[in-house]
């Protein structure tokens, strides 16, 4: 009696559930959080001007190397926002491809590797570690 109930139940769903496939997201970003470097208003921005679907993603830049370096034989993700120095150990780890976008010359030889593995948009951290390293400066 209990199984006639099951399949019964499980006949009524089916007839009651729309039929939908799973939706993918367009494109896989890493460790881009909503709250963090305001992805929030960037994602919606890409989503009305690209129409891309780039759902949010709360990993921290250690999560995402561990997830970039997890997938490396079988990539998943398209994006990863991370410290500078983590893109660098990806890179190191060959698990980052290329990528020069448009006005790539105009970014400061400092903040991009030559042959597009990763790019940074502040120096900051490296300003700080030079200022540490040159003038002995203890850590805070």
């Amino acid at each position: 009696m209990k199984t006639v109930r099951f399949a019964l139940a499980l006949l009524a769903l089916s007839l009651v559930a729309p039929l939908q496939s799973a939706k993918a997201a367009d494109v896989i970003c890493y460790n881009c959080p909503p709250e963090w470097a305001d992805w929030a208003s960037m994602l919606k921005a890409i989503k009305t001007d690209l129409n891309y679907d780039i759902p949010h993603d709360n990993k921290n830049s250690g999560q995402a190397l561990a997830q970039i370096l997890a997938e490396k034989n079988n990539p998943v993700g398209d994006i990863g926002y991370f410290g500078v120095t983590f893109g660098m150990k990806a890179k190191a780890q060959d698990a980052l491809e290329p990528y020069k976008p448009a006005n790539w010359d105009q970014v400061a030889p400092g903040l991009k590797d030559p042959d597009g593995y990763w790019t940074t948009l502040d120096d900051h951290s490296f300003r700080h570690a030079r200022a540490v390293r040159e003038q002995g400066c203890a850590r805070r």
